[in-house]
């Protein structure tokens, strides 16, 4: 969904001499959604300035889908429901929490899910429904909205 910037080690890397000190990797802090709190979507806010379209685009296009009459699912141009709110914020999420915290197991729907509703309920409800193009193309277009949720938190 992302582009990637960080390479893995080739395995034609330069073997270390005798004398020559490895130089310690400093891993990402480890990342906790128990504990996190609401400090998540203004952090996923920030993110999602910095998504190109093309990444916006696959993560609107996971999250914001429903069954066509052929019994397919087809992604739609705007949010129908709360649930729509709700997957789109938690794709936002795994997406932020893969990027910034690389040495994180990869998040599930399931177990973020639960940490999306209230957002998702507040957005769903006090916004019109969200729009594909916007969301895609406008960098301020859901972060604002988040950042609306973080301060009506304090």
């Amino acid at each position: 969904l992302i582009p990637k910037y960080k390479r893995k080690k080739s395995h034609k890397q330069k073997k270390l001499d005798d004398d020559d000190e490895p130089i310690p990797m400093t891993p990402s802090k480890p990342f906790n959604i128990e504990t996190i709190g609401d400090e998540l979507f203004r952090d996923v806010a920030r993110f999602l300035r910095t998504l190109p379209p093309k990444s916006k685009q696959s993560i609107w296009g996971h999250a914001v889908k429903r069954k066509g009459s052929d019994g397919k699912k087809v992604v739609c141009d705007e949010t129908h429901k709360e649930n729509h709110v709700v997957k789109l914020l938690c794709d936002c999420v795994i997406v932020y929490v893969k990027f910034k915290y690389t040495e994180t197991d990869i998040l599930s729907t399931k177990k973020v899910t639960p940490y999306c509703k209230e957002a998702g309920a507040y957005i769903h409800s006090k916004y019109p429904p969200l729009e594909k193009d916007k969301f895609e193309n406008e960098k301020a277009y859901l972060t604002e909205m988040l950042e609306d949720y973080v301060e009506s938190k304090q």
